[in-house]
């Protein structure tokens, strides 16, 4: 569906292409498997582009004063009989990879329980949380469960 979009295109036009290709899959849904192949597709032009460039790609996207990038973690997914034990568990995995940094789901429960959550998916380690409510997103620390309720309510 997405990449015939993208054979014999000019492949530096990507803002153009992200955005043809986002209006292209308006019918199918714009969230899961969909909008993870539109990010491949996108990843995949930039980084053809860097390598024409002879670049890496954090140079061709302007980061050129940085040596390194940072790199996080997304995870947490609220799983049926997923408790915050485990959550705490997925968590260390990733720092045990080298993350020190994680962006967890948060929202769907009440203040006790998404307290609990943040408690044991923070676990002494830099950890964001993110929530989603219609096209609006609310970024906050873990550790401000009270605003963070507070935060998705007003959503």
């Amino acid at each position: 569906m997405l990449a015939p979009m993208l054979i014999g295109v000019d492949p530096y036009a990507t803002e153009l292409h992200w955005k043809n290709m986002y209006q292209e899959v308006l019918l199918h849904g714009r969230v899961g498997s969909v909008m993870r192949a539109l990010s491949i597709l996108d990843t995949a032009l930039w980084d053809r582009n860097a390598r024409a460039a002879n670049l890496p790609l954090y140079k061709y996207l302007g980061a050129a004063y940085e040596d390194t990038v940072p790199a996080y973690a997304s995870g947490g997914y609220y799983l049926d009989g997923k408790t915050p034990e485990m959550l705490g568990e997925e968590m260390a995995g990733y720092v045990a990879l080298g993350l020190d940094a994680v962006k967890m789901k948060v929202g769907r429960g009440d203040l006790r329980s998404e307290e609990a959550r943040n408690r044991s998916g923070a676990q002494g380690h830099w950890a964001g949380c993110t929530a989603h409510a219609g096209r609006q997103q609310c970024l906050v620390r873990c550790s401000d469960s009270p605003a963070l309720y507070r935060a998705l309510r007003a959503l």
